[in-house]
């Protein structure tokens, strides 16, 4: 049983910790990442390296963080506003005039540095982002995700049709503004050269 190898109680009803057959389980924080690690009586013998143990107090919970694998950064701004039309008037109305305004670098700075803290906030480690039609706003909100330690995939939005004149890509700008998205040398989650990880942020084609 579990309670075997965390520990027993003694008469006065006090945990009494069996150190020896405690498994010691570690975080390991790499950029937002966290890996645990079981660490062996051997290896505790021998100071295998440092090694902070988290222990959890009474009534804390430890749980894997939430995955969204779509959401539409830029619309965060009018979050459970704006159900009063059919889709197509709704995205006229609402939600083109709202992405347009992110040509802006220092608005899109703004709304997508709210975007990730509101998700980090409530348990969001790893999400899909749709970005805009905008190449430089979908750096920005890459390198947001990125700074604030969240994984991430984010999508520089193609569009060429169904919307409006001054919120619109020709197909052949779409496509040369979606390559030059995916060459972004977006950077590593490792500390060092010689290990590198994965990436924290990837990009990810949206149609």
């Amino acid at each position: 049983a579990l309670s075997n190898h965390i520990g027993k109680r003694n008469g006065k009803g006090s945990r009494v910790e069996e150190e020896s057959e405690i498994l010691a389980w570690v975080q390991r924080f790499n950029v937002g990442t966290c890996t645990p690690v079981v660490q062996s009586e051997s290896e505790r013998a021998s100071g295998g390296g440092h090694m902070d143990v988290i222990r959890l107090a009474r009534g804390q919970v430890l749980v894997p963080g939430f995955i969204d694998t779509h959401i539409h950064a830029p619309q965060y701004s009018y979050t459970g506003t704006a159900t009063d039309k059919p889709l197509m008037e709704w995205l006229n109305h609402y939600t083109f005039p709202a992405e347009r305004r992110l040509a802006d670098e220092k608005i899109a700075a703004r709304v997508y540095s709210t975007v990730v803290e509101r998700t980090l906030r409530s348990g969001t480690t790893t999400a899909l982002y749709f970005a805009t039609i905008h190449l430089p706003a979908s750096k920005i909100l890459a390198d947001i995700a990125h700074q604030r330690g969240q994984r991430a995939f984010v999508g520089k939005v193609c569009m060429d049709r169904h919307s409006p004149a001054d919120y619109c890509e020709t197909t052949q700008e779409s496509l040369a503004a979606t390559e030059a998205f995916i060459q972004v040398p977006f950077p590593c989650i490792s500390s060092s050269a010689d290990s590198p990880q994965p990436h924290s942020v990837s990009p990810s084609p949206s149609p």
